[in-house]
């Protein structure tokens, strides 16, 4: 899905993984092992979780909370880093 943010949530009708998206299931991932995932830490941190000394963070686990059975949340894990208005 093209000019997603990093950390945007969709709710989708299907369960396959668009490119640059992962299912909001918990996920533990490390920052240090795969840089990939620094922008998106950088963005939400611990707040699902996770443990920071092991450079580590939890994505948000939504597994049972889309209004219909097949539709499934994602997080987009490769996008454009927001700019804020200050």
């Amino acid at each position: 899905m093209l000019d997603s943010f990093f950390g945007q949530i969709a709710l989708l009708a299907f369960d396959r993984v668009p490119k640059g998206f992962m299912k909001c299931e918990g996920q533990v991932l490390n920052y240090s092992i795969d840089k990939k995932f620094i922008p998106l830490y950088s963005l939400i941190g611990n707040r699902f979780g996770g443990n920071s000394a092991r450079h580590e963070f939890n994505l948000p686990d939504l597994r049972g909370k889309s209004p219909v059975p097949e539709m499934c949340y994602m997080i987009c894990v490769d996008g454009i880093y927001p700019e804020f208005d200050h």
